[in-house]
């Protein structure tokens, strides 16, 4: 049986101090929506206690996946703060979640105990505009057009809305 929940389409603001959950060989981009498997115990009841809140995760990556307990010095300081959209516990006693990627941060200082909790500082989007920017995008979406008229396997609807996107 499976058992957890859904969190409603709302865009919260980021919190100054968030839980922070190191990941291995994984990353969550900003505006990307991914499944995540936790096993971790005190991961699980990061991510619980987070729900509860306002469901704010900041994750980052470690510097060397292979090391068995890696601490503060072994994450990068850079992350993505993560919305928890869904959650399911399984009956292999692992947490499935989908995480929404919010935006990224830089760590100032770890605080706390238990699970890992840091002061953050967010780092505004860089939006870039310009004649270079929109030549590269329309050889994106002509690259992506050849590539689909060479297969069926991509919807016509699809390859429309691709090509209309500026």
């Amino acid at each position: 049986k499976l058992a957890g929940k859904i969190r409603p389409a709302e865009q919260p603001s980021i919190p100054n101090t968030r839980a922070i959950l190191p990941l291995n060989g994984v990353i969550v981009y900003r505006y990307a929506a991914i499944p995540l498997k936790i096993e971790d115990q005190r991961a699980i009841r990061l991510v619980e206690d987070a729900f509860k809140e306002q469901g704010i995760i900041g994750f980052i990556a470690t510097k060397n996946r292979y090391q068995p307990a890696p601490g503060p010095a072994d994450f990068y300081t850079v992350g993505t703060a993560a919305l928890v959209r869904q959650w399911v516990n399984a009956p292999d006693g692992t947490l499935r979640v989908v995480v929404e990627g919010l935006g990224c941060f830089r760590i100032v200082e770890f605080v706390g105990k238990g699970y890992y909790k840091a002061h953050i500082e967010l780092i505004p989007e860089r939006v870039e505009e310009g004649m270079e920017l929109e030549t590269l995008a329309d050889n994106i979406r002509d690259l992506f057009r050849k590539a689909a008229e060479k297969t069926s396997s991509i919807p016509a609807e699809l390859l429309t809305y691709i090509c209309s996107v500026k």
